[in-house]
């Protein structure tokens, strides 16, 4: 569906902005230890903040007719981690199905408020371990192993493709375009970059790209950039014509810093949307437009006030 939607809208493919740190605001909305937000669907509060966030990001889309990209609710659901979590709950089973209920949530919550809007659910997958500490990455067979598992959970669950996200380094994500291929799914890699436009393992942006495809007996649809700002996509990534998107975290601090922070950091709105301009103006290759850690409904309605006729 994604490759749909590519190859037949040619203008801006917007995607969701964020929702997970949104949830914290929620009164009533507890993050997992384990398994983070993926949790939020098994509450009523849970539910409740998950359709307000997406009702607002489906309506911005409905109003500038663009497609839409949303993603379920999986970033940390790997197996491993719903284990740890069911086991808390004194329950062994007890989220275990979790990829699959979170793909049928959001098909649910397509069909009663995406009326309208072309929706793609992307079934959402993050690295094993920390988003931003290469050395902690897999290497490409742990990767193929280690997410096969949550990948047939999504696919079973009905998602139109799977997005792995925020990987930092270039092993994992060789591995797991592998276990995508294996799997026959359509499907995106993104990245997370450092401030010197490379991946935080250092790989250049365009290397990267040019591995992955070289090592997936199945290359991805494309690729994406998120959780990390705007101007780290740079002209001199290098050749980056298989970048499909960016998702754009709303501060230019660095992850470590913002960790740190009490409140939350964000540049003026003007200026992201500006700066996420410049990507597209500078990579024509990229259509898909979102937010990632602080940003939500303004963001997106900056990004189609500046790029919807």
């Amino acid at each position: 569906m994604l490759l749909d939607e590519i190859e037949s809208h040619s203008g801006l493919l917007l995607a969701e902005a964020g929702v997970a740190e949104r949830l914290k605001t929620f009164p009533g909305v507890t993050l997992d230890r384990h398994m983070f937000n993926s949790g939020a669907i098994y509450s009523d509060a849970g539910r409740r903040a998950l359709q307000v966030i997406y009702t607002e990001y489906i309506d911005i889309a409905r109003r500038a007719k663009v497609p839409l990209v949303v993603s379920t609710p999986t970033f940390r659901a790997s197996r491993d981690r719903l284990l740890a979590a069911s086991m808390d709950a004194g329950d062994a089973t007890k989220y275990m199905d979790c990829n699959y209920d979170a793909a049928m949530f959001m098909r649910r919550l397509r069909e009663d408020i995406g009326g309208g809007v072309d929706i793609c659910i992307g079934g959402l997958i993050g690295p094993k371990n920390d988003c931003y500490t290469p050395s902690q990455g897999l290497t490409e067979s742990e990767a193929r192993e280690a997410h096969a598992w949550q990948i047939s959970e999504l696919v079973r669950g009905g998602v139109d493709c799977i997005i792995g996200q925020t990987l930092p380094c270039l092993s994992e994500a060789k591995g797991m375009a592998q276990a995508l291929a294996d799997a026959k799914v359509d499907y995106v890699i993104s990245f997370v970059l450092g401030s010197d436009g490379n991946l935080r393992d250092g790989t250049p942006l365009s290397e990267a790209i040019r591995e992955v495809d070289e090592y997936a007996s199945t290359p991805p649809l494309g690729y994406m950039v998120n959780c990390c700002y705007p101007c780290t996509v740079r002209p001199g990534n290098g050749d980056c014509s298989r970048l499909l998107g960016i998702m754009a975290n709303a501060s230019s601090l660095s992850p470590a810093v913002l960790e740190s922070c009490l409140d939350t950091r964000e540049e003026p709105l003007s200026q992201w949307v500006a700066d996420m301009v410049a990507v597209r103006d500078t990579h024509p290759s990229v259509r898909i437009l979102g937010g990632c850690c602080g940003t939500d409904a303004r963001h997106l309605e900056g990004l189609v006030t500046a790029l919807v006729d």
